[in-house]
């Protein structure tokens, strides 16, 4: 991301003022508890979704439509923890290839 989060605090009059530059997605980022590699992630051809277990014991889950469209954080549902996929390029060829290929199996 290009842009950054700046925050300027000023005392005024008694009053906190509050400058925010940039967006909210490098905030986003700034909350990840760990960024992982798609291959630490367990993946259900099935359900076409990857899996991570959480330290409180729970799974975060990512779909594969999600990870295609960019879509690289999730959220624990138990503990609100957050990882971050570290994709590179080309990892998720073998799994829009076996969607491909289920397809064909299916006609």
């Amino acid at each position: 991301m290009g842009s950054v989060t700046k925050t300027t605090t000023t005392e005024t009059s008694g009053q906190l003022e509050i400058t925010k530059e940039g967006n909210i997605a490098t905030f986003t980022e700034n909350l990840v508890y760990e960024t992982v590699k798609l291959d630490e992630c367990e993946y259900d051809p099935d359900s076409e979704t990857f899996y991570y277990l959480c330290p409180c014991g729970d799974i975060f889950e990512l779909t594969l439509d999600s990870l295609i469209q960019g879509d690289v954080v999730a959220e624990c549902p138990s503990c609100s923890l957050r990882i971050r996929v570290e994709l590179e390029p080309g990892d998720l060829d073998p799994y829009t290839r076996e969607r491909g290929n289920a397809s064909v199996d299916n006609s």
